[in-house]
């Protein structure tokens, strides 16, 4: 059996013993010989000479010298440590030199409890982890977690957890289940225990789960591992009740919007595992079909009934799913395919666009319209029609007082019109949408609540009120742009700008 051994824990050997240095060998017929001896094994870890280490501490162990508890509790527990470095990637018997390194670590603990008995049992777990033998490595990490510390312990019991779930013995899936939220308890802070528990089926509804889970979607980073647990959840026996299977299919497809999912990763990552859920979870079969088919490498029109017959939220994450989706087609010049899936984001013609519609789906699909509207007064007709939806969807998020919504139909208004340099001062202008998104940022509490406006915005307004002559709005502006530019990470313009702003008029 190859015994792969990491994270070796170990602690001063020796108190005073100098690292890096390597005492004279010295034979062991007293106290002081059986010290200097501690302190060359000690030497020799160090140097990772871990077959010397293990002879030095064995030469104090087998001297007939009387040597206190603390002494031979070193050696012991030094021999341990040396073998345990000695067996990683070798080929070892379940007997013999891992049952020597087993001994040794036991005998630091009983010799010398308060220095030995989480270290020595830490390293004693993991041996028996190398071995296979699960269910000894998840007792022993249980009785070292004991003697720890509350943010350790909860690592600790999590590897005990890890470790009765290898085991699949009858009845550990309850009792890692119960070490999971042992851990959390000691460490509420620990997100690997709440994605083992999200993707095991404990009988209630894991609404702390779930809503534990989302959380975690804030750092996007966190979003493959989101989706890895709701699919492991989604394919737990016995099956969740159809509520929580729903709000599972939901979350999943939040993940994957937070992580901009391309249709090749999901193929690679979601896609085998997805089509297995119907079978599980047969009331999931109509959201489960609509997702592949709007991943699919040849898109076909998805029958979305089942989200869109949903809640706000379930809705609101299919919308997302499609405009990540038409980013990536876009992203690779497929931009009429874009435009579709843009569309189907918004509900646009057919629906309003209501308070579920990621509204990151508005300024891509403008943008496309008023490049084919040049061309085509189909097309402009089109645009017409699709800027009246957009605004009257900001009219139902004003009815709604729903202020960060209300915000971001002013950030793609105003984009869009910005990048036309369209200014006026009316609702189809640049400066109107772009003030009002400032507007919107004061009223959600600006940088003391994390709100910042895009940099680049506030240049675009800036460019339009020196494009209007209103170089002293210009210029109140500065002091948002260098906070704005910090926040993002990006160079600071100012400096630019104020020469701009100050630049004497020509003629």
């Amino acid at each position: 059996m190859r015994a792969v051994i990491p994270a070796i824990v170990l602690v001063g050997l020796l108190a005073g013993s100098a690292r890096g240095q390597l005492p004279t060998p010295t034979r062991v017929s007293s106290a002081a010989a059986a010290t200097s001896r501690l302190q060359q094994g000690r030497a020799l870890l160090d140097a990772r000479r871990f077959a010397e280490a293990r002879d030095a501490f064995a030469a104090v162990l087998d001297a007939d010298v009387e040597l206190d508890a603390g002494s031979r509790a070193v050696a012991h527990f030094g021999r341990g440590v040396a073998v345990q470095e000695l067996l990683r990637d070798a080929e070892v018997s379940d007997s013999g030199v891992v049952a020597a390194a087993l001994a040794d670590y036991d005998q630091a603990r009983q010799l010398d409890s308060a220095a030995y008995f989480a270290a020595a049992g830490y390293n004693a777990a993991l041996l028996h982890r190398a071995m296979g033998r699960h269910d000894r490595a998840a007792a022993t990490f249980v009785a070292v977690s004991a003697a720890e510390p509350p943010a350790r312990r909860a690592r600790t019991l999590l590897r005990a957890a890890r470790e009765l779930e290898a085991a699949g013995t009858p009845g550990a899936g309850d009792s890692a289940r119960a070490l999971y939220r042992r851990a959390l308890a000691a460490d509420s802070s620990l997100d690997d225990a709440r994605l083992a528990l999200a993707g095991q089926p404990t009988g209630v509804a894991p609404a702390w789960s779930l809503a534990s889970l989302t959380a975690l979607l804030r750092d996007s980073s966190r979003a493959p591992a989101v989706a890895e647990a709701t699919l492991a959840a989604l394919h737990a026996r016995p099956a969740f009740p159809p509520p929580v299977a729903d709000s599972l299919l939901q979350l999943l497809a939040t993940a994957n919007v937070v992580a901009s999912l391309s249709s090749e990763t999901f193929a690679a990552t979601q896609r085998d595992r997805l089509r297995d859920v119907p079978s599980l979870h047969p009331t999931l079969r109509d959201g489960v079909t609509a997702m592949l088919a709007a991943y699919a490498s040849t898109p076909v029109t998805p029958e979305a009934r089942w989200w869109q017959s949903g809640s706000w939220d379930r809705r609101r994450a299919w919308s997302g799913v499609l405009r990540t989706i038409g980013e990536w087609h876009e992203r690779d010049g497929r931009e009429a395919l874009a435009a579709t899936y843009y569309e189907r984001a918004l509900g646009f013609p057919d629906e309003e666009v209501g308070p579920w519609v990621d509204l990151n789906a508005v300024l891509p699909l403008v943008l496309i319209y008023d490049r084919r509207a040049r061309t085509s007064p189909e097309a402009a007709q089109r645009l017409d029609r699709l800027m009246r939806s957009v605004f009257e969807g900001k009219a139902i998020a004003y009815q709604r007082e729903d202020i960060p919504r209300i915000r971001q139909f002013h950030i793609a208004l105003g984009s869009y019109y910005a990048g036309r340099r369209q200014w006026v001062g009316t609702p189809r202008g640049a400066i109107f949408q772009l003030e009002r998104m400032r507007e919107m940022t004061r009223r959600m509490g600006g940088a003391a609540q994390g709100v910042w406006d895009p940099p680049l915005l506030l240049e675009q307004l800036m460019e339009g009120y020196l494009a209007t002559n209103r170089a002293d709005d210009a210029r109140r502006l500065l002091p948002a742009l260098t906070e704005a530019n910090r926040h993002a990470g990006r160079a600071d313009t100012t400096a630019r700008w104020r020469a701009r702003i100050d630049r004497p008029a020509s003629g």
